[in-house]
């Protein structure tokens, strides 16, 4: 598989933990502008909480994770929306924890410079699934009923 070698061992555990959830997943982008003046720069993108396996209060950074991030998207293996968010707050709980917006709340704290934490979505594209699936990140799905007349009728209880 083309796609396995463009994936490092790091990576492809990263994508595995996406590719195997069935729903999207909260995703960030921190932003800084200069007070005053418009637009912004990108300080921190494709923000997510990873954390430690046996201390989840032990916040990882890895420095490659916005590249992989983007390496998954020209995979086609994921999609990452900063238009869309999840709908419950409490899926972005772990965002103030993380030390990527805990320092740039710091660079932001003399006035200067405001922050802005734009919340976003990442998630399986079909490809994505279906790349899953073949290397057995998820079962494969039900075969489909050649014959819908072969399909069991539905129940209709009274």
């Amino acid at each position: 598989m083309e796609i396995i070698r463009q994936l490092d061992g790091e990576e492809a555990k990263f994508v595995a933990e996406i590719l195997q959830y069935p729903m999207a997943v909260a995703i960030i982008e921190i932003r800084i502008s200069t007070v005053g003046q418009a637009g912004y720069l990108p300080y921190a993108t494709h923000v997510m909480n990873y954390s430690d396996d046996e201390d989840p209060n032990v916040k990882l950074v890895d420095k490659r994770l916005a590249a992989m991030v983007d390496n998954w998207i020209r995979l086609g293996l994921v999609e990452v929306f900063y238009d869309r968010r999840l709908s419950h707050d409490h899926y972005y709980e772990w965002v103030e924890s993380r030390p990527e917006v805990i320092e740039a709340r710091r660079i932001c704290a003399d006035g200067k410079q405001s922050m802005e934490i734009v919340k976003g979505t990442v998630r399986q594209t079909s490809f994505g699934r279906q790349f899953a699936i073949a290397v057995g990140l998820l079962p494969a799905a039900p075969p489909a009923i050649a014959d819908p007349a072969a399909a069991p009728a539905p129940r209709h209880d009274p």
